[in-house]
């Protein structure tokens, strides 16, 4: 083996165990409190990007330059907005445009299972991958109101004139937790419900899926809110970034696998 392919070899496993080392602890930070100290995305960020311009240096190839900007360019042009939306936390944008610095491109010392031409920014693939993850959460969310459900619990006592469209959306964004769970730990979760009162003076709750964050409306303290709540939980999307990472490198792109099985 040429010793600049070794070289390279040897940074691209220091560059991973780097990663994952930065990545573990921002997952296991959004896990328990839902906030990642930036002091990772700064020690991250510039560690990353001095790795992959040395890899540039090493491999003598000026184009892979192109490749970084262009990763970095697509990462920023999704998660910024997606951000602004209201949709990713500022710690998953920082944590992604912090691998679009570390892996414009795949690792060399690795072949993934789901073997493909990649035609997208490898930062793009984690990016896709985490979401896809992420959808895990939908069939355990779903789960969790049939228990509900089938150990006598009301999933929808209060909500007779919603529309059948929102209670199935609420099944698969949202579940009802004890008011006394969401005092304890407010920042797992959004409300999905927001009580209104009518021309009647009569108060009665409503179905919010609102992409924005949900707070119930003119609640003073937790004490106003019902006995039971429905809530959509707020993801560790950190946790689901660092899977998807890992996901890319050992098997691949899987929505590029799928697009490529079904055109």
């Amino acid at each position: 083996m040429e010793p600049q392919l070794l070289l390279i070899k040897i940074l691209e496993i220091f560059k991973l165990t780097f990663t994952l080392i930065v990545l573990s602890y921002a997952s296991w930070s959004d896990w328990k409190t839902r906030e990642v100290t930036n002091y990772a995305w700064i020690i991250f960020a510039p560690v990353g990007l001095a790795l992959t311009l040395l890899e540039i240096y090493l491999s003598g190839n000026i184009m892979l330059l192109y490749l970084l900007a262009i990763s970095i360019m697509i990462i920023a042009g999704i998660t910024i907005p997606v951000f602004y939306l209201g949709l990713f936390g500022g710690a998953d944008v920082k944590a992604l445009l912090c691998l679009a610095l570390t892996f414009p491109w795949p690792l060399k010392i690795f072949q993934p299972l789901l073997s493909f031409t990649q035609i997208f920014p490898f930062s793009f693939s984690i990016f896709t991958n985490s979401l896809i993850l992420s959808l895990l959460l939908v069939p355990i969310i779903l789960l969790k109101n049939f228990f509900f459900k089938i150990m006598g619990g009301s999933l929808f006592d209060g909500f007779e004139e919603e529309k059948i469209r929102k209670k199935f959306f609420a099944l698969l964004l949202g579940f009802k937790v004890k008011k006394e769970i969401i005092a304890k730990r407010p920042y797992m979760f959004m409300i999905l419900e927001e009580k209104q009162v009518t021309r009647d003076r009569e108060t009665r709750r409503k179905l919010n899926l609102s992409i924005k964050p949900i707070h119930w409306q003119n609640t003073i303290n937790v004490e106003d809110l019902p006995e039971n709540v429905w809530v959509t939980p707020t993801i560790p999307m950190i946790v689901f970034i660092e899977l998807g990472l890992i996901v890319s490198i050992f098997l691949g792109d899987i929505l590029f696998w799928i697009l490529t099985k079904i055109f």
